[in-house]
């Protein structure tokens, strides 16, 4: 579990956020012309630095940040969740699909998705949801942070913002509970993966920051 954070340190760890935060935001509102696989990288490196920093400043274990899990697959419950996402995710293909459903396309676009996934899961739940903990604030109010951050990262796009702030909320339960970034990565790519057969109207091509109002 999390330290509690000392009243004089108080201000520096929210400034840390906020500078984490801004690294995160930067190459999404102003260097939007480049590639996507670029930011992935980019993503993937800062993720790497922070997660060293942690580790060697002795700030946090692994299962702390949600890589060793208390519980590999923690029970029937947890199975179910991540099958009731994907029902209800191919049920939103279904309905909504301009486009044939492919569920051959469909569980590839899950596994590319997937590292994608981890990456975000891990710097939203591994890092903030972490260090929300050490503000001393109320679990409900953590949970709640954490999604409206999910949110904020996806602006301005609409159907991101409510899909993130919503399953940024139900992450930050459940990494709290059991720490296991892997199925939540699991569910996040196979929501990321239906996320692609909704109409382009809805979706805006998944475009944020700047390429939102091209």
């Amino acid at each position: 579990m999390a330290r509690s954070v000392p009243d004089n340190k108080f201000s520096l760890l929210v400034l840390e956020m906020f500078f984490v935060l801004a690294l995160i935001e930067f190459p999404i509102w102003f260097l939007s012309n480049g590639h996507f696989f670029h930011f992935i990288a980019y993503l993937a490196g800062l993720l790497f630095l922070i997660s060293f920093f942690v580790w060697s400043k002795n700030l946090a274990t692994l299962e702390d940040l949600g890589f060793r899990p208390r519980l590999w697959w923690p029970g029937l419950s947890s199975a179910l969740w991540v099958l009731g996402i994907m029902f209800f995710s191919l049920m939103l293909g279904v309905i909504f699909n301009p486009r044939p459903l492919d569920l051959v396309r469909f569980f590839k676009d899950i596994g590319a998705y997937y590292i994608w996934a981890l990456i975000q899961q891990a710097l939203l739940l591994g890092y903030f949801a972490w260090r929300f903990e050490f503000l001393r604030m109320k679990t409900k109010t953590r949970v709640i942070c954490v999604g409206l951050l999910f949110a904020v990262l996806h602006a301005p796009n609409p159907l991101l913002m409510v899909i993130t702030g919503v399953g940024g909320a139900f992450s930050a339960i459940y990494f709290y509970r059991f720490r296991n970034l892997y199925v939540l990565s699991l569910a996040h790519s196979i929501i990321g993966a239906a996320v692609l057969y909704l109409p382009d109207t809805w979706t805006h091509h998944l475009n944020i920051g700047p390429r939102f109002f091209r």
